[in-house]
């Protein structure tokens, strides 16, 4: 009962009276009605509040071979100067706690649609050396089949070799991969995203950008790099248990299969078109 009546006192010092309720000459009843007036409870549970509140009073009065405590009487113990402020720090640091946590300690503080957004990305720099063995076969016994398949048609029947995986000439370079992408909950179980990443081309497993390089892509003669639309995708997700979710995804995302290895697919490349998961 005495930690009641403190945290009764510390939320009275703290409400802003909207309305004047009807008044008691009794204290917590006051205090109790100017916690409905906040909101900070409801009628019924005020009234609960009051009927325990008589009930204990009543009972310590019994105890002590007293009469029974009238409606409007309250029995409170006595409590150290310095428990009261022990109580009072304890019950203060959880109501700041939940009031951050539903955000009515400054509901105005951020717009509500800033909590739709979920914004991530990364940066990467490094060096890197490819070095290839002596004597390894360059007599175009290794074709670029996905240059090949994007590219201009082949005629096999020339005197050129396709284009060629690089097998014998080693490599120094600094790399930059830079990505940044953000997901917005657009509501009713529906999620938009996208992602722009750099790269040296369109390469489906690969957004480094090799720095100083003179490409198509940019980097040479101080020239700017080429940005990439890396993903962009509408989601539908319709559950609340991972893994048996039924998801519904259009655009560019993520693999959506259920792999465990990047033997089958890197984790990098993102597939086209229509995907249904469950």
């Amino acid at each position: 009962m005495t930690k009641t009546i403190c945290f009764l006192s510390l939320l009275a010092a703290t409400t802003v009276l909207a309305a004047e309720p009807a008044k008691s000459p009794n204290v917590t009843i006051n205090l109790i009605n100017r916690l409905v007036q906040k909101g900070v409870l409801s009628a019924d549970d005020a009234r609960d509040l009051i009927q325990q509140a008589e009930q204990d009073a009543a009972e310590a009065k019994a105890q002590a071979g007293a009469a029974p405590a009238t409606k409007d009487t309250v029995s409170v113990r006595y409590v150290p100067e310095i428990v009261r402020l022990q109580i009072r720090d304890e019950i203060k640091e959880e109501i700041m706690q939940q009031a951050r946590a539903e955000n009515w300690a400054a509901p105005n503080a951020v717009p509500g649609w800033v909590s739709r957004f979920n914004v991530k990305g990364d940066i990467r720099v490094r060096y890197e050396s490819l070095l290839f063995p002596d004597g390894n076969d360059n007599s175009g016994v290794f074709p670029n089949f996905n240059a090949i398949n994007t590219g201009a048609p082949f005629d096999t029947t020339g005197t050129s070799f396709s284009p060629q995986r690089n097998v014998d000439q080693d490599r120094d370079r600094l790399r930059l991969r830079a990505r940044i992408g953000a997901e917005i909950n657009v509501g009713d179980g529906f999620t938009a995203g996208m992602r722009l990443a750099t790269g040296d081309n369109n390469s489906p497993v690969s957004a480094n950008q090799s720095l100083g390089a003179a490409s198509s892509s940019g980097g040479g003669n101080f020239s700017k790099y080429a940005i990439w639309l890396d993903r962009g995708f509408l989601q539908y997700q319709l559950g609340g248990t991972p893994k048996e979710n039924l998801t519904i995804a259009a655009g560019r995302f993520d693999n959506p299969f259920y792999t465990t290895s990047e033997v089958v697919w890197d984790s990098d490349l993102g597939f086209d078109g229509f995907a249904v998961r469950g």
